[in-house]
């Protein structure tokens, strides 16, 4: 249940090694236990035999435990926006507030802390497109072109109707967005959050639990993707019986990846007269499940086009279907779309998980395609800022300030911005000196680490970038002798220092009192 204790288990011959790291980060490390050939776990207090189990004693949980569960019939989402023309289902669904900007909400947490971020949380010109997936480099010193990536699926309504396929497709959501990313589907591991009312003794309220585990552990063998973490609760009811508030089901999959930064895809049109396709499954389930080959084949096509730079954005459907999508790629650089005159408007507002919607390069040549994956042209991007039906012209512009505006009065981001004046500030070759081929001091940096910092890294590599030399020091305050050597050493390179920076965080652990 802690974020901050770890087990690992370490070859015999690597146990001191291991400490003396653990020891260099200022880590509590303790040798607790040695893996033995005799399933048994026996456990001393000095000299004297505590605990003597066996294996497949706690294999059992001690004690058997039952329970009757009754998974209840399953029914089908029917997602639905109100209006008769495109331009009033399109407005009825971005003011929906599971669709409408939260930029606002967003920028409450500090998204680009340290200079690793590879994808902005919102992209293109305006800042506007939200990205499929959290995508950074590891904070390592120096340079490094690995990254990691994380997204997340869900939806609640799904779910509600239908826990077996909701936490299916949450996990087909979750990797689908990986894959627009620029990741490999075949990298993915999962961590799903789980969260149910409050099950007492009744089978139905087991069952849906029941159902979500088996929908998300099918998901696993048909994807080939295993969950290696995650968090249940089972407690989500609020007041009494008689006006008891409960969440509805959830079982939200994150999933995470490892790849190359250069493979990283962001999902705002990034030019004009670009070709818009969408890869698709050709075959859905009633409830909306893709078929598991034809899917794992769709996203070895998107992963072929992210490899070779054809895919210039991607986005992959999820709650507010394909109409979301198109909308939403379009806002970032306020680039329209004419629509294929074949296309199915109906389609851009059935759920399809697990379909992407790619624009291509402008010599990009689509990959071949196994059997049941479908590859249809969608549209082309243009200048003017609408979705152009051929019988329908959709001013973009004001879909926007109705989507910026969704939740606007309780998280506001554009007032105070559009209301600052800019100075402008008029660099000319006066500011600017040269000393030709003069040797000029590099200043000395020390960066004490204590702990709760972070960015020390990106801080070095500023200093180093602006000519100074920089190191870091980690402040060790396991025991009171190491505070007093970790004092003493930082003295003395504040002495052979003539700058010390103190990196952001939460130093000390925020104690005594926050920053103080």
């Amino acid at each position: 249940e802690s974020q901050e204790r770890m087990a690992c288990a370490v070859a015999d011959g690597d146990v001191e090694e291991f400490m003396g790291y653990a020891a260099e980060e200022n880590l509590e490390a303790t040798v607790i236990a040695e893996v033995t050939a005799e399933p048994r776990m026996r456990m001393a207090w000095n000299g004297v035999a505590i605990v003597d189990l066996s294996r497949e004693f706690l294999n059992s949980n001690g004690a058997p435990k039952h329970q009757v569960a009754h998974v209840c019939a399953r029914s089908v989402w029917q997602p639905s926006w109100a209006g008769t023309t495109l331009a009033e289902r399109m407005t009825s669904l971005v003011t929906d507030l599971n669709v409408a900007s939260n930029k606002g909400l967003s920028e409450r947490f500090d998204s680009t802390i340290g200079a690793a971020t590879v994808l902005m949380p919102f992209g293109g010109k305006t800042q506007l497109t939200p990205s499929s997936a959290m995508v950074a480099k590891f904070p390592v010193d120096g340079e490094t072109t690995t990254a990691s990536a994380m997204a997340w699926g869900f939806n609640p309504y799904l779910m509600e109707a239908d826990q077996f396929a909701g936490a299916y497709l949450s996990v087909v959501e979750s990797i689908a967005k990986l894959v627009a990313a620029g990741f490999e589907h075949k990298r993915a591991y999962l961590s799903f959050q789980e969260y149910f009312e409050r099950l007492r003794t009744e089978a139905e309220r087991w069952g849906k639990p029941m159902a979500a585990v088996l929908g998300a552990l099918m998901a696993q063998v048909d994807l080939d993707a295993g969950a290696i973490g995650g968090k249940d609760s089972m407690s989500g009811s609020f007041e009494d019986e008689a006006g008891e508030l409960n969440v509805p089901p959830t079982l939200i999959s994150f999933a995470v990846a490892v790849g190359k930064a250069a493979r990283a895809v962001s999902p705002e049109f990034k030019g004009l007269t670009h070709r818009v396709v969408r890869i698709a499954p050709a075959t859905y389930g009633q409830d909306y499940r893709p078929d598991a080959q034809q899917l794992l084949a769709a996203f070895d096509a998107v992963e072929a086009l992210t490899a070779t730079g054809d895919a210039l954005a991607v986005s992959t459907p999820g709650y507010g279907c394909g109409a979301e999508s198109l909308f939403k790629m379009c806002v970032g650089n306020q680039i329209g779309i004419e629509l294929a005159e074949d296309v199915d408007v109906e389609s851009l507002f059935t759920p399809l998980y697990g379909s992407f919607i790619v624009e291509l390069a402008e010599d990009a040549e689509l990959p071949e395609v196994a059997d049941g994956v479908v590859v249809e042209p969608l549209g082309t991007t243009v200048e003017g800022y609408v979705i152009d039906t051929g019988s329908e012209v959709i001013e973009l512009s004001e879909l926007q300030e109705a989507w910026e505006s969704g939740i606007e009065g309780v998280f506001a981001y554009r007032s105070a911005g559009e209301a600052a004046e800019v100075e402008t500030i008029d660099f000319r070759a006066k500011d600017i000196h040269v000393y030709g081929g003069a040797k000029i001091a590099r200043p000395r940096v020390v960066i004490p680490v204590f702990p709760g910092n972070n960015c020390e890294y990106d801080s070095v590599r500023a200093f180093r970038a602006a000519g100074a030399e920089a190191d870091t020091f980690v402040i060790n305050n396991l025991t009171p002798e190491a505070v007093a050597e970790s004092t003493h050493e930082l003295a003395r390179r504040i002495r052979a220092s003539q700058i010390v920076m103190i990196p952001g965080g939460f130093s000390g652990g925020d104690e005594p009192d926050g920053s103080a």
